[in-house]
């Protein structure tokens, strides 16, 4: 009974084991086939696009991962739900915002610095996994012969991960030797291919076409096993329309000219006039709003521990500022008491001011005195009138001052009266006699009335100098009046002359 009992254990177990291997081998296959692209993403594979920055010009529908966002023309992005969408909103996470985010059908946002480094990792993840893959090859892309038809049939070979050296397609497209929609790829079902290239300055993926030979895939399924990977790549265009891929370029800074679906990681998109499809049906439902709430959480506790703090640290200190007070105000009290010494300074100065006005008004009066004096001449010297633009010079001779020094000089001038050949020396004092005079005639009518005036002033009592003869009837006219008439048209002469002139 024993032996039976241990040979029937040994039959169960052996079948047991048959089952799990069968159940192994044929989940292993599974696996293989339809793991597709997480390899390259890893944590990646939950965004539609992971990049550093992202700046987007026009709608998307997908959600993504970048350190940075921008957008200000109030584009919308996020997940579409339906059967040939996503399942999900799924998470979108940002690490800083410039402008504004505007999203479809409430995913789950995620912001902070933190973000940053996390994508960064994602990235760099994605980079070094795409890099240890891009020199595999199972298949070499063939020489563009035809620019309106290039095949690259991987369906060829049996792999279920074939590695195509896309070195000599990527040349060609570069080069313009094979027109955009002129590739066709053919693969199997369970078949996931891998472009690799290690072009550095740019490319654009033109549009293709992907035929499966032995039965069909989804788009999610052609997106999850078609894998553009250029590890290198600085410069990247998608043109692809309606293209279901996975493109790895962590280096690129990536502009989406058509609408592509798939998954994205780069560097940077650098704008987009078309948009990206996030299409996978594995996107997680994530109801995360536990992990939004603890940043709330973390701000309220910071805020009750500083309020303590600073209570006491206030109190304190008032206190020992009222003690300095009462010091500051003793000190500026003896400092008041010098003041009141400068103030009776100033006053003895303004005393001497007043004095000095007195001493110009006694100066004036002999101004007066002059003027009888110089009158006489005035008929006699009329050479002066030549002179009538230095006249306005004279007027300012508010300068009282300099009058007393041509009264010294009238003293002499009595002299010139015996010789009437000297007349014409006395010429510099004329000019103080012609301001004084305010009738001087300004034109030539009224020249003869300025003669009637002068000859009306007597001298019987005015004594010009010790040695000077008497005056009076019995000095002789002729020359003077001979010298009278000389000067009025003298005077007549320049006024016409310069009205004329003028």
């Amino acid at each position: 009974m024993k032996k039976s009992k241990k040979g029937f254990i040994a039959k169960i177990s052996a079948v047991v084991l048959t089952m799990a291997l069968g159940f192994w081998i044929v989940g292993g296959i599974s696996y293989a086939s339809n793991t597709g692209n997480k390899p390259f993403l890893g944590d990646a594979i939950e965004f539609g696009i992971v990049c550093n920055e992202l700046v987007q010009t026009g709608d998307m529908e997908t959600n993504f991962a970048t350190g940075r966002y921008v957008c200000y023309d109030g584009s919308t992005i996020g997940n579409t739900i339906s059967d040939n969408m996503a399942n999900a909103a799924g998470v979108i996470k940002i690490g800083e915002i410039a402008g504004r985010i505007q999203t479809r059908n409430n995913p789950v946002i995620i912001k902070g610095p933190e973000v940053k480094e996390e994508v960064k990792e994602m990235i760099q993840y994605t980079y070094e996994y795409a890099k240890s893959k891009v020199t595999k090859s199972d298949l070499k892309a063939p020489e563009a012969k035809d620019m309106n038809n290039y095949t690259i049939d991987a369906s060829a070979v049996g792999e279920d991960v074939v590695y195509v050296d896309a070195k000599n397609m990527i040349d060609a497209m570069n080069d313009g030797k094979i027109a955009n929609g002129a590739l066709t790829l053919k693969m199997k079902e369970d078949q996931t291919v891998v472009f690799n290239s290690t072009v550095k300055s740019k490319f654009t993926i033109p549009r293709y076409k992907v035929e499966i030979t032995d039965g069909k895939k989804s788009k999610e399924q052609i997106a999850e096993t078609v894998i553009w990977n250029l590890p290198e790549l600085a410069d990247l265009n998608i043109a692809s329309d309606s293209m279901h891929a996975t493109v790895i370029a962590p280096k690129a800074g990536v502009y989406i000219s058509v609408t592509g679906e798939g998954w994205l990681v780069c560097d940077q998109v650098v704008g987009n006039s078309g948009e990206w499809h996030m299409i996978s049906r594995k996107v997680p439902e994530v109801t995360p709003t536990p992990k939004v709430t603890p940043t709330p959480k973390v701000t309220p506790t910071p805020k009750p521990t500083k309020a303590p703090t600073p209570t006491p640290e206030v109190t304190p200190t008032p206190t020992p500022e009222v003690t300095p007070t009462p010091e500051v105000t003793p000190t500026p009290t003896p400092e008041v008491t010098p003041t009141p010494e400068v103030t009776p300074t100033p006053t003895p100065e303004v005393t001497p001011t007043p004095e000095v006005t007195p001493t110009p008004t006694p100066e004036v009066t002999p101004t007066p005195e002059v003027t009888p004096i110089p009158t006489p001449e005035v008929t006699p010297t009329p050479a002066p009138t030549e002179e009538p633009t230095p006249a306005p010079e004279v007027t300012p001779t508010p300068a009282p001052t300099e009058e007393p020094t041509p009264a010294s000089e009238v003293t002499p001038t009595p002299e010139v009266t015996s010789t009437p050949s000297t007349v014409i020396l006395p010429t510099p004092t004329v000019p103080t006699t012609m301001i004084e005079d305010e009738e001087t005639p300004k034109t030539y009518k009224e020249a003869p009335k300025k003669k009637a005036k002068t000859t009306t002033i007597l001298d019987e009592d005015v004594p010009l100098s010790d040695a000077a003869p008497e005056t009076g009837d019995t000095t002789n006219l002729f020359f003077p009046i001979i010298a009278m008439g000389a000067s009025v048209l003298a005077m007549v002469a320049v006024f016409v002359y310069r009205r004329k002139r003028s």
